[in-house]
């Protein structure tokens, strides 16, 4: 009685009393670079990176890190075409001091430069902005010999077609800052990799970051991968010295934060200048357009050696790099001083590489990353099982065939098989015309290389090469079965009830024959 008095009580004291109002949840301010950094890692899980390093920069505060078992962010990665910024700071490192004209044509620096065209010869300029008229194409075929110096690549471009006059138009090739390397090289007296320790490198405090991937490798480079049907296959990076300016200088991400608060700020880093600011300006002012992303992510152009773009409404400045095994991205937004560089030891045609980059890149620049798993499971799912199903249907196809089950089997000859045959070669030519040239042309806007296909995309290159095999296995199918059929014994004659006519014998058969009757 007493409960249920104090219970009526107590409800009744709360309906008379005035409702308390809810308490919000105390709303909790990451850092910036926090928020980053977990943006940053969730896109790297999501993605299946099997190695990863990073660093956000915001003002003077740096946060770097690690993704992966054993890797830090003093791991060295292979940069790819981010190496090309730090070829165009040494040139105009050169032009800071007067020793390079940027209008003057490359031939005043290398007098014997010429292509395979009749057009004229490109400037420095011309060769920072990429619009010196080399085709893309022709930097992608350049970088399957790796044992090719420098020197050797850019005298190689005497074979070269400019598929447009100097400063014409974009187009995007290696072979523009092989050329600028080797420009430092005659101009400095120096190899291009001692000019670039002793001029870039070392005033900006990168003692860990390697001019040849073999010292790298020694430092702990760690192994680039390429997912082959969702299956991460390492690959070892390639030495090729003849191709540091365009693509194969090794940073980590501790040296790269280094890089860029110089970037970010006036071309000083801890009191020690390494380019004047007004050069460092020209550097990160758009000089071309170029197609969206041609150079890195939210881009439509390309300064100096830099992409240029914006994200979030943000003036971005940014460049990504890839070589097999490896993709790198960094970027800056100098409005608000901030800057974010993500390296990946993996790389695929097939895979968004650069997710992980642009999620950090959303929150830098003040909007919400894409949500999601990534799409790794979901895209790989799709390749395996189109995999499977083409092999699966062409094996059924080729039991069939073998035991000469298939319709129209009976009736083909084998002059048909072998001009079966024929005809499979030429159509497994044609599509093989069609898909490196058609389908490079509709990804990429040049031919594919097979090569390079193979490296950065496996499981379509198993794909393609089935299609384009399996007529030529059908038709030789064919032309065994055809030429089995061909020695084989054909049917008995049918037997009738007609009469036979009489034979005619022998003459000691027809004597023999009376000498049985009249015994």
């Amino acid at each position: 009685m007493i409960a249920r008095t104090l219970a009526v009580g107590a409800v009744a004291l709360t309906l008379a009393s005035p409702v308390a109002p809810a308490v919000a949840a105390p709303t909790v301010h990451r850092p910036l670079t926090e928020t980053v950094t977990a943006a940053v890692t969730d896109r790297l899980a999501a993605g299946k990176v099997p190695a990863a390093a990073y660093a956000v920069v915001e003002g003077d505060q740096v946060v770097t890190g690690g993704y992966g078992a054993g890797v830090t962010a003093d791991t060295p990665f292979v940069l790819g075409s981010i190496s090309k910024s730090f070829t165009a700071l040494a040139v105009l490192q050169l032009v800071d001091r007067g020793a390079v004209r940027l209008d003057a044509p490359v031939t005043e620096h290398l007098p014997w430069f010429r292509t395979a065209g009749a057009g004229g010869v490109p400037t420095v300029r011309q060769l920072l902005d990429q619009t010196s008229g080399l085709p893309t194409s022709a930097g992608v075929a350049d970088l399957q010999d790796t044992g090719r110096s420098l020197e050797e690549r850019v005298r190689g471009i005497a074979m070269v077609r400019p598929s447009s006059a100097p400063g014409e138009r974009f187009q995007y090739c290696n072979l523009n800052f092989a050329t600028l390397g080797l420009l430092v090289q005659e101009v400095s007296g120096r190899p291009f990799g001692d000019y670039l320790e002793a001029e870039v490198l070392r005033p900006l405090g990168m003692s860990h970051t390697y001019t040849s991937v073999d010292a790298a490798r020694e430092a702990g480079l760690v192994r680039g991968t390429v997912p082959w049907f969702g299956l991460a296959v390492r690959r070892e990076a390639a030495s090729f010295p003849g191709a540091l300016p365009d693509g194969y200088l090794v940073s980590t991400a501790e040296d790269m934060s280094h890089y860029l608060r110089m970037q970010l700020g006036d071309g000083t880093l801890r009191g020690k200048r390494v380019i004047s600011a007004d050069l460092l300006a020209l550097m990160q002012r758009t000089a071309t357009s170029t197609p969206a992303g041609a150079a890195a992510p939210h881009t439509d152009g390309y300064g100096l050696g830099l992409a240029t773009g914006t994200a979030g409404g943000t003036p971005l400045v940014a460049h990504e790099g890839d070589v097999t095994g490896f993709h790198n991205d960094f970027g800056l937004l100098p409005e608000r001083d901030t800057g974010l560089v993500v390296l990946t030891a993996q790389n695929s045609f097939l895979l968004d590489n650069a997710a992980a980059y642009t999620a950090g890149l959303a929150v830098l620049s003040g909007e919400e990353p894409a949500t999601g798993a990534g799409g790794f499971w979901s895209r790989y799912l799709v390749v395996d099982g189109v995999a499977a199903l083409v092999a699966l249907l062409m094996l059924l196809r080729a039991v069939r065939l073998a035991r000469g089950r298939a319709r129209g089997c009976r009736r083909n000859s084998a002059r048909r098989a072998l001009l079966g045959i024929v005809g499979a070669v030429v159509v497994a030519a044609a599509a093989t015309v069609g898909l490196v040239y058609g389908g490079g042309a509709l990804v990429q806007g040049y031919p594919l290389d097979p090569r390079l296909l193979l490296t950065s995309a496996p499981e379509v290159a198993v794909v393609a090469g089935l299609l384009l095999a399996y007529p030529l296995v059908a038709s030789l199918l064919r032309t065994i079965g055809a030429l089995r059929r061909g020695r084989q014994p054909g049917p008995a004659a049918p037997q009738t009830s007609a009469p036979q006519p009489a034979r005619r014998s022998a003459p000691y058969a027809v004597t023999t024959s009376a000498l049985i009757r009249s015994s």
